[in-house]
Protein backbone atom coordinates (compact mmCIF):
# COMPACT_ATOMS: atom_id res chain seq x y z
CA UNK A 1 0.00 0.00 0.00
CA UNK A 2 1.46 3.62 -1.14
CA UNK A 3 -1.81 5.73 -0.40
CA UNK A 4 -5.12 6.00 0.58
CA UNK A 5 -7.57 4.82 -2.50
CA UNK A 6 -8.66 1.78 -4.60
CA UNK A 7 -6.74 0.05 -6.97
CA UNK A 8 -7.47 -3.29 -9.58
CA UNK A 9 -4.81 -5.58 -9.35
CA UNK A 10 -4.90 -7.64 -12.24
CA UNK A 11 -2.76 -11.63 -12.95
CA UNK A 12 -2.33 -12.76 -16.37
CA UNK A 13 -1.53 -16.31 -17.20
CA UNK A 14 -1.66 -17.72 -20.80
CA UNK A 15 -4.28 -14.77 -21.96
CA UNK A 16 -6.41 -14.92 -19.58
CA UNK A 17 -6.37 -12.70 -16.45
CA UNK A 18 -7.94 -12.27 -13.12
CA UNK A 19 -8.79 -8.99 -11.27
CA UNK A 20 -8.97 -8.00 -7.57
CA UNK A 21 -9.73 -4.59 -6.43
CA UNK A 22 -7.68 -3.45 -3.45
CA UNK A 23 -8.96 -0.79 -1.25
CA UNK A 24 -6.27 1.17 1.03
CA UNK A 25 -8.02 3.33 4.22
CA UNK A 26 -6.28 5.10 5.94
CA UNK A 27 -4.50 3.98 9.35
CA UNK A 28 -5.78 6.29 12.36
CA UNK A 29 -4.14 7.87 15.02
CA UNK A 30 -4.62 5.82 18.39
CA UNK A 31 -2.19 7.69 20.18
CA UNK A 32 0.07 10.69 20.64
CA UNK A 33 3.22 10.60 23.07
CA UNK A 34 5.02 14.22 23.58
CA UNK A 35 8.88 14.17 24.62
CA UNK A 36 10.08 15.18 26.67
CA UNK A 37 7.36 14.57 29.08
CA UNK A 38 8.57 16.75 31.87
CA UNK A 39 10.83 20.10 31.33
CA UNK A 40 11.78 22.60 33.29
CA UNK A 41 12.94 25.55 31.11
CA UNK A 42 14.21 29.39 32.53
CA UNK A 43 12.38 32.60 31.62
CA UNK A 44 13.13 33.72 28.20
CA UNK A 45 14.58 29.89 27.16
CA UNK A 46 13.20 27.90 24.75
CA UNK A 47 12.59 24.11 24.13
CA UNK A 48 11.57 22.17 21.33
CA UNK A 49 8.85 19.58 21.93
CA UNK A 50 8.09 16.79 19.46
CA UNK A 51 5.06 14.78 19.07
CA UNK A 52 4.87 11.47 17.42
CA UNK A 53 1.46 10.06 16.55
CA UNK A 54 0.84 5.86 16.75
CA UNK A 55 -1.48 3.70 15.28
CA UNK A 56 -3.62 0.84 17.36
CA UNK A 57 -0.53 -1.18 17.39
CA UNK A 58 2.31 1.62 18.75
CA UNK A 59 3.45 1.87 14.80
CA UNK A 60 4.60 5.67 14.18
CA UNK A 61 2.43 7.55 11.87
CA UNK A 62 4.19 9.66 9.39
CA UNK A 63 2.89 13.13 7.47
CA UNK A 64 0.08 13.26 10.27
CA UNK A 65 -1.23 16.87 11.38
CA UNK A 66 -0.15 18.35 14.77
CA UNK A 67 -1.78 21.07 16.95
CA UNK A 68 -0.20 22.69 19.70
CA UNK A 69 -1.71 24.65 23.03
CA UNK A 70 -0.79 25.54 26.53
CA UNK A 71 -2.88 25.38 29.31
CA UNK A 72 -1.05 28.05 30.83
CA UNK A 73 0.35 30.97 27.86
CA UNK A 74 1.19 33.34 30.98
CA UNK A 75 3.56 31.00 31.76
CA UNK A 76 4.89 29.10 29.22
CA UNK A 77 3.98 29.54 25.26
CA UNK A 78 4.23 27.09 22.60
CA UNK A 79 4.27 27.50 18.60
CA UNK A 80 0.54 26.16 17.78
CA UNK A 81 2.30 24.35 14.58
CA UNK A 82 5.90 23.73 15.44
CA UNK A 83 5.88 22.39 19.50
CA UNK A 84 8.24 25.34 20.92
CA UNK A 85 7.75 26.28 23.80
CA UNK A 86 8.71 29.67 25.34
CA UNK A 87 9.32 30.44 29.01
CA UNK A 88 7.35 33.59 30.05
CA UNK A 89 7.00 33.85 33.63
CA UNK A 90 7.87 31.05 36.73
CA UNK A 91 4.86 28.91 37.05
CA UNK A 92 4.00 25.06 35.56
CA UNK A 93 1.76 24.76 32.26
CA UNK A 94 0.65 21.63 30.29
CA UNK A 95 1.41 21.58 26.83
CA UNK A 96 -0.75 19.50 24.30
CA UNK A 97 -0.32 17.81 21.07
CA UNK A 98 -3.48 16.73 19.30
CA UNK A 99 -2.95 14.97 16.23
CA UNK A 100 -6.78 13.54 14.72
CA UNK A 101 -8.47 13.72 18.01
CA UNK A 102 -5.77 12.16 19.84
CA UNK A 103 -3.74 13.81 22.42
CA UNK A 104 -0.37 13.78 24.35
CA UNK A 105 0.71 16.27 26.98
CA UNK A 106 4.50 17.80 28.20
CA UNK A 107 4.57 19.28 31.66
CA UNK A 108 6.28 22.17 31.85
CA UNK A 109 7.94 23.82 34.65
CA UNK A 110 9.06 27.73 34.78
CA UNK A 111 11.38 27.58 38.17
CA UNK A 112 11.63 31.05 40.32
CA UNK A 113 14.77 32.99 40.22
CA UNK A 114 14.46 34.83 43.77
CA UNK A 115 17.27 36.68 45.40
CA UNK A 116 18.12 35.30 48.61
CA UNK A 117 17.32 37.67 51.94
CA UNK A 118 19.35 37.26 55.10
CA UNK A 119 16.74 37.45 58.79
CA UNK A 120 16.47 40.90 59.65
CA UNK A 121 18.54 42.10 57.56
CA UNK A 122 16.89 44.94 54.78
CA UNK A 123 17.91 44.99 51.28
CA UNK A 124 17.21 47.68 48.80
CA UNK A 125 15.28 47.15 45.67
CA UNK A 126 15.72 48.25 42.51
CA UNK A 127 12.78 50.44 40.70
CA UNK A 128 10.14 48.78 39.05
CA UNK A 129 7.74 49.65 36.43
CA UNK A 130 3.71 49.31 37.03
CA UNK A 131 3.18 45.47 37.15
CA UNK A 132 6.74 44.16 38.04
CA UNK A 133 7.42 41.94 39.97
CA UNK A 134 10.32 40.79 42.14
CA UNK A 135 11.42 37.68 43.68
CA UNK A 136 13.09 37.26 46.90
CA UNK A 137 13.63 34.14 49.46
CA UNK A 138 14.08 33.57 53.10
CA UNK A 139 15.40 30.26 54.46
CA UNK A 140 14.72 29.65 58.31
CA UNK A 141 15.11 26.90 60.43
CA UNK A 142 12.79 25.70 63.23
CA UNK A 143 11.76 26.91 66.27
CA UNK A 144 10.15 29.82 64.85
CA UNK A 145 7.45 31.70 66.05
CA UNK A 146 6.62 34.18 62.88
CA UNK A 147 7.80 34.84 59.97
CA UNK A 148 7.11 38.86 58.96
CA UNK A 149 7.67 40.26 55.59
CA UNK A 150 7.65 44.17 55.00
CA UNK A 151 8.42 46.64 52.12
CA UNK A 152 9.10 50.41 53.24
CA UNK A 153 10.49 53.46 51.72
CA UNK A 154 13.93 55.05 52.88
CA UNK A 155 12.51 58.06 53.46
CA UNK A 156 8.97 59.74 54.43
CA UNK A 157 6.88 60.72 50.95
CA UNK A 158 8.65 58.06 48.77
CA UNK A 159 5.94 57.40 46.07
CA UNK A 160 5.22 53.71 45.06
CA UNK A 161 2.84 50.90 46.47
CA UNK A 162 4.15 47.63 46.13
CA UNK A 163 2.07 44.55 47.27
CA UNK A 164 3.91 41.74 48.98
CA UNK A 165 2.39 38.24 48.70
CA UNK A 166 4.71 35.06 50.71
CA UNK A 167 4.18 31.24 49.71
CA UNK A 168 5.89 28.30 50.70
CA UNK A 169 6.82 27.23 47.54
CA UNK A 170 8.68 28.58 44.47
CA UNK A 171 5.38 29.11 42.31
CA UNK A 172 3.77 32.63 42.19
CA UNK A 173 -0.01 30.81 41.45
CA UNK A 174 -0.05 29.24 44.42
CA UNK A 175 -2.48 30.73 47.35
CA UNK A 176 0.02 33.08 49.42
CA UNK A 177 0.50 32.41 52.83
CA UNK A 178 0.14 35.79 54.10
CA UNK A 179 -0.61 38.87 52.01
CA UNK A 180 -0.74 42.86 51.96
CA UNK A 181 -1.60 45.52 49.40
CA UNK A 182 -2.23 48.49 51.29
CA UNK A 183 -1.37 52.20 49.70
CA UNK A 184 2.53 52.72 50.87
CA UNK A 185 4.56 50.69 53.11
CA UNK A 186 3.28 47.04 53.61
CA UNK A 187 3.65 43.83 55.75
CA UNK A 188 2.05 40.40 56.62
CA UNK A 189 3.32 37.51 58.76
CA UNK A 190 3.01 33.79 58.96
CA UNK A 191 2.49 32.37 61.94
CA UNK A 192 4.26 29.41 63.27
CA UNK A 193 5.91 28.50 60.45
CA UNK A 194 7.88 25.32 59.83
CA UNK A 195 11.47 25.00 59.13
CA UNK A 196 12.04 25.25 55.18
CA UNK A 197 12.20 28.16 52.45
CA UNK A 198 9.33 30.81 52.21
CA UNK A 199 9.54 32.62 49.07
CA UNK A 200 8.25 36.54 48.25
CA UNK A 201 7.01 38.48 46.18
CA UNK A 202 6.73 42.41 45.59
CA UNK A 203 4.84 43.40 43.41
CA UNK A 204 4.48 46.93 41.79
CA UNK A 205 0.88 48.34 41.63
CA UNK A 206 2.38 51.95 40.94
CA UNK A 207 5.75 52.49 39.37
CA UNK A 208 8.31 53.29 42.04
CA UNK A 209 11.64 54.41 41.94
CA UNK A 210 15.14 53.32 43.95
CA UNK A 211 14.52 54.24 47.99
CA UNK A 212 12.18 50.92 48.70
CA UNK A 213 13.77 48.34 50.80
CA UNK A 214 12.19 44.14 51.85
CA UNK A 215 12.79 43.02 54.94
CA UNK A 216 12.26 39.26 55.97
CA UNK A 217 12.22 38.53 60.26
CA UNK A 218 11.88 35.34 61.64
CA UNK A 219 11.04 35.84 65.38
CA UNK A 220 11.85 33.02 67.68
CA UNK A 221 9.51 31.23 70.18
CA UNK A 222 10.23 33.16 73.18
CA UNK A 223 7.99 33.68 76.06
CA UNK A 224 5.58 36.74 76.25
CA UNK A 225 3.06 35.61 78.67
CA UNK A 226 1.94 33.06 81.00
CA UNK A 227 -1.62 31.56 81.31
CA UNK A 228 -2.62 30.13 84.31
CA UNK A 229 -5.98 28.10 84.05
CA UNK A 230 -8.10 28.22 86.10
CA UNK A 231 -7.95 32.10 86.37
CA UNK A 232 -10.11 32.11 89.15
CA UNK A 233 -10.35 29.47 92.56
CA UNK A 234 -13.02 30.44 94.45
CA UNK A 235 -14.21 28.79 97.66
CA UNK A 236 -11.25 26.59 98.66
CA UNK A 237 -11.47 25.69 102.28
CA UNK A 238 -8.64 25.37 104.35
CA UNK A 239 -6.39 22.30 103.31
CA UNK A 240 -7.80 22.22 100.25
CA UNK A 241 -5.91 21.41 97.09
CA UNK A 242 -6.93 22.33 93.71
CA UNK A 243 -4.93 22.01 90.92
CA UNK A 244 -3.72 24.87 88.08
CA UNK A 245 -2.36 24.24 84.73
CA UNK A 246 0.11 27.12 83.77
CA UNK A 247 0.93 27.36 79.40
CA UNK A 248 4.00 29.92 78.27
CA UNK A 249 2.51 31.26 74.67
CA UNK A 250 4.54 33.67 72.93
CA UNK A 251 3.70 36.88 70.98
CA UNK A 252 1.41 35.47 69.01
CA UNK A 253 -0.42 33.46 71.01
CA UNK A 254 1.20 30.10 70.78
CA UNK A 255 1.95 28.03 73.34
CA UNK A 256 5.49 27.14 73.72
CA UNK A 257 6.38 23.50 74.97
CA UNK A 258 9.61 22.61 77.35
CA UNK A 259 9.95 25.90 79.23
CA UNK A 260 10.93 25.54 83.19
CA UNK A 261 7.79 26.53 84.58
Amino acid sequence: AVAVGASTITATSEGKTGTAVVTVSSVTVSSVTVTPATASVSIGQTLQLTATPKDAGANVLAGRAIAWTSSNPAVATVGSDNGVVTAVAAGSATITATSEGKSGTAAITVPLVATALGNDTALAMTAMAVGGDAFYSISIAAGKDSLRVSVFPDSVGRAGNPDIQVRSAPNPQLSPLCAASTAGADACAVRSPAAGVYYITVHASTAFAGGWRVLASAFPLAVDRVDVSPGVVQALGAGGMRALTATPRSTSGYAVANRVI
